[in-house]
């Protein structure tokens, strides 16, 4: 069996990633919330709550658009203050997806399954 061992700040970065690559792989009418949550939790040991995943997708997009040049809200705002509004929105949706992470200070480990060699 492995065990894993993520700091808060750890957890927060392997559920960014994961949410990043989840939204690289799969286009926006394929993406699933809860099937996303279920990603997040079995790596993290946690259960977020889909809304919240609903809301780093949703922010990825936004980035997205702007990078793209499509968002709807570029002909009013700077692309700079969008990229940084959208950037914060990701940061906090990606904590509440880790709230009910454990946390005490130190690591905490995750006991997983070995891989058959």
């Amino acid at each position: 069996m492995y065990t894993y061992h993520f700091t808060k700040r750890q957890a927060e970065t392997a559920a960014r990633a994961t949410i990043v690559n989840y939204s690289e792989r799969y286009p926006n009418e394929w993406q699933d919330e809860e099937a996303l949550a279920y990603d997040v939790s079995a790596l993290l040991g946690i259960k977020p709550e889909p809304n919240y995943v609903a809301a780093a997708l949703q922010a990825l997009d936004d980035l997205r658009k702007v990078e793209n040049g499509t968002h709807m809200d570029l002909d009013a705002n700077d692309r700079e203050d969008l990229i940084e509004r959208f950037e914060g929105d990701l940061l906090t949706a990606v904590r509440d997806v880790i709230t009910s992470f454990p946390f005490s200070g130190r690591e905490v480990f995750i006991p997983t399954m070995e891989l058959a060699a």
